[in-house]
Formats: structure tokens, sequence, C-alpha cells
């Protein structure tokens, strides 16, 4: 992140108050937001990196150009291929700060009808200054968890202090420049996939997760039933919303000491890929995807190896909810090396009727 001047501006370079006249949407394939994350022997994170800048930008009234945005681009909107972060930092600043925000339709996870919790969707209206952002270990899903980590940095940070707030709003949404990069819908999805797939802050989890979701909603032309967009869409929600239910309940404090597991996604993705070694997560889940899935188009592999994980997930739950297997497992996977553990599993449930 560096500074500069106006007057050295490219001519798609915008402003934030420009950038957040558009309606913006985070498309669905994206990741998750997870700006907030410690990294590193001194546990920085990116929210209080930005905060830092924009503070010292705003004692010294300076432009601030920080990295471009890779978005589809029409007259009235704008989809952002690359940038979800930042953009979501910044409506949750704005926000925070007392600000109405912008218009900014989050598709990374929706809610189920019906659901009487917030999806991430409705959370983000929600939002306020009053909102309560109290850290909940056991959140269902990672985006909302991020969402309130990012609103506690900011209300811990100076920047939530200076006054007057609209003098530093107005500075922000001057003074904050990146650049735009266009590009066709036609080459979004890959554009996605070449500039995140080897970021190397992404988990293996992550990864397979952002990949298979993308999957899931491409529309291929060759889906069953002829299958239209909203429907890939529709899917892929369903998808994302029943990957985070997985991921919360391998979180819970009951479930990793049973199982003998802290990995975020349990014993779930070493056990349907054969693979021990975290960093070799996706590299497993891309041979698996290409060999063993073969002759399939792409919205079809999502199907059939979410199929096959959602088919082992329920048989942890049956273990777990068994009082006998739930003893006998938690005694054998406290013995057994986790090479061995994954062999275990995968030996117990090939017995198992499908």
């Amino acid at each position: 992140m560096k500074k500069t001047t106006s007057a050295s501006m490219h001519r798609l370079t915008v402003n934030l108050s420009e950038y957040i006249k558009k309606d913006i949407t985070i498309p669905c394939y994206q990741r998750g937001y997870i700006w907030g994350k410690e990294h590193g022997k001194n546990k920085r994170n990116a929210v209080s990196s930005m905060l830092d800048s924009l503070l010292d930008g705003y004692a010294g009234q300076n432009d601030i150009f920080i990295q471009g945005m890779t978005v589809i681009a029409s007259d009235k909107s704008l989809k952002v291929i690359d940038g979800q972060q930042r953009t979501t930092f910044f409506y949750l600043l704005l926000k925070a700060m007392g600000d109405r925000g912008f218009n900014l339709s989050y598709e990374s996870a929706r809610g189920a009808d019906g659901e009487t919790r917030l999806s991430p969707q409705q959370w983000l209206e929600a939002v306020n200054e009053e909102t309560d952002c109290e850290e909940n270990a056991q959140e269902e899903f990672q985006d909302i968890y991020y969402f309130k980590k990012t609103v506690r940095l900011i209300r811990k940070h100076g920047i939530y202090r200076q006054e007057p707030r609209a003098s530093l709003l107005e500075y922000i949404k001057e003074h904050v420049f990146f650049l735009l990069i266009p590009i066709t819908g036609d080459i979004a999805v890959k554009t996605f996939t070449m500039m995140n797939g080897s970021k190397a802050e992404m988990e293996g989890h992550e990864l397979i997760k952002a990949d298979l979701l993308r999957k899931a909603s491409m529309d291929t032309g060759e889906c069953e039933g002829g299958a239209s967009e909203w429907d890939n869409l529709s899917l892929r929600s369903r998808y994302a919303r029943e990957w985070d239910k997985w991921r919360y309940w391998w979180n819970r404090e009951e479930v990793r000491r049973m199982f003998h597991c802290s990995r975020p996604m349990g014993w779930l993705l070493p056990c349907a890929l054969k693979q021990s070694d975290d960093s070799l997560l996706y590299q497993s889940y891309t041979v698996y995807m290409d060999k063993y899935l073969c002759g399939k188009n792409e919205h079809q592999k999502a199907k059939i190896f979410f199929n096959t994980l959602r088919l082992l997930q329920n048989k942890f739950y049956e273990i777990f909810n068994d009082t006998t297997l739930h003893n006998q497992f938690g005694i054998i996977t406290h013995i057994l090396d986790k090479n061995y553990i994954i062999i275990f599993i995968n030996n117990y449930f090939s017995g198992l009727p499908s």
C-alpha cells in the first residue's frame, strides 16, 4: 500500500466515493470474508494494517492508493472478481462509523428461506454503530465471525475516536483510490481461480470450498434438466450453508475432543481425499476431480464430490450420536497416529451401507 497524489492517477482509477455509487455484488463463488485473521509471529491482520494506513493518511491529508479491483462493470453495477475482502472491509468501516454504507449484494452465503438466524447478507444490511459484535467461537457462518471481528478491531483502533467523524469519513471516501480492472463475464470464474488459487494465505480447506462452490454455480449448458443460472446459484448457496454447518460442528469442543482432531473441517476432507497432510489437501482434491471424475462437466463434478462429503459427514454424525460407537472411536482416535486414523475410519466406513 503506497501513498500517491491524485495528479498521477490513471483514468481508470476511482476513489471510494465513485466506487460505491454503483450497486456492488460479491459473486457466489468467492471464498468468504476472512479479514481480521491473524498471520505471522506478530499476529498482524489486514484490518489493523489498513486502519493504520488510513489514519496516517488522514493525519497528512494524503491520497492513498490501494491494490486494484478486478470487476465486471456496467453502467449501474459492479461485480467484484478480485477485491472482495477490501470491498467488504470498507462497507463494514463505513457502517461501524455511523455511515449508511452502500448497496452491497453479498452472494457468498445466502440464508435459507424461513431461517430465523441472520445470513451474512442480512447481517451486513443490519449492522450499525450499536450492533453487538461480541465474539462467538461457535458462529455458524465464517463470514459473520470475521464481520464481527472486523468491527471489534475498528472500535478498538484510534481511527474510531477521531473527531470530527464527518471529516474523517469524507477523507476516506475522497482520498482512498484504487484501479478498476474491468473484465468480461465469460472469463470471470477463470480469472477468480487464477488470482486466488495460488494465494498462500488460503488454507487447503478454503481453496477446496472456493473451487467447489465455484463449480457448483457454473452454468455449463449440460446440467441435468437444463438447469438455469438461478438454479445453479441456489444450489451453490445450499452447499455454502451446509459446508458452514459442517465446519461449525467439527469446531465444537466436544466433537474435537472425541475425534481427537482440531482441523477446521475435522476428519471430513482428509478421509474423503485419503490425505493426512493439510498442505497437500487442495492438490489431492484437484487430482480427485481430474482423475476420478474425468468425463464430467464442472457442475456435475461439484455435485458428485459434495454428495460424497455429505454421505461421509452423515456417518460421522451417526458415530458421534451413538453412545457405544462414540466411546469406541474416542479411545481409538486417541491411540492411533493421524495417518492410521484416516485408514481406520475409511476401512470402517467402507463396511457400512451407503
